[in-house]
């Protein structure tokens, strides 16, 4: 190996120490800082801000406002979601896709379950700049290919600030993703057991990662899920 050598810094954010806000219909873990559940060891990763699993009751409705000008990302897990809000046309996104929306500061989201059963998604907050927040709401099915992670944002077109991307692997299948030196990645476990950079990760738990040139990882259990986040680099 050569090169000069830096130091990898990385983050775990479990999944049993997340913010939990819950009603009849509705229930939110948060890995960051939310609402009432406030941890200095909990603050947002950059420009990541918000990083929510949330599960949402039959033809319920949840209206939220943004807190930042922002790109919201829904990526759900089970169902599918209806999305309208401030400024664009309502969209449906479902499990296997994600949906990117942006919002400026104030702007209202509204989530709607349209099905007889429960829906879980992940919502995903990340800041953005106003003079440079795109204004089309974008929609794509993550394509998912197995044992690798299968990527949003990187067809030339994109000039959001991030890249997103899920993965599916087989037990004991492993994978890489390359940073650039100004880049950082937020790592979430969907479903099953990890080992990302020799740290284990289980289902709810996050790390964000920098200072990482190559970031590796192997699935320990069958059919396991994974979201990757690249964004600017940002220590914790």
């Amino acid at each position: 190996m050569t090169g000069k050598m830096t130091e990898t810094q990385a983050k775990i954010f479990l999944a049993s120490e997340r913010g939990l806000t819950e009603s009849d219909w509705f229930r939110t873990y948060n890995m960051f800082n939310a609402g009432c559940y406030i941890s200095p060891h909990k603050e947002s990763f950059g420009s990541l801000y918000m990083l929510n699993e949330e599960t949402l009751a039959p033809g319920r409705r949840l209206t939220t406002e943004a807190e930042e000008d922002a790109y919201l990302l829904l990526v759900p897990v089970v169902g599918g979601v209806q999305c309208s809000g401030t400024g664009h046309s309502a969209r449906q996104v479902e499990a296997g896709e994600v949906l990117i929306w942006p919002a400026e500061k104030k702007s209202i989201l509204r989530i709607h379950n349209p099905y007889d059963e429960l829906v879980q998604f992940i919502q995903i907050g990340i800041k953005a700049d106003n003079e440079s927040l795109q204004k089309d709401v974008c929609q794509y099915p993550f394509g998912i290919i197995n044992d690798e992670v299968s990527w949003v944002g990187e067809d030339g077109e994109n000039k959001w600030p991030f890249v997103t991307g899920l993965g599916k692997y087989k037990g004991r299948s492993e994978d890489c993703c390359r940073l650039a030196p100004d880049r950082g990645l937020f790592v979430y476990v969907i479903q099953g057991a990890f080992e990302v950079q020799s740290r284990l990760l289980q289902a709810g738990d996050g790390l964000a990662i920098w200072n990482c040139a190559d970031v590796e990882w192997e699935a320990l259990s069958n059919d396991a899920v994974l979201l990757v986040i690249d964004l600017p680099n940002s220590k914790v």
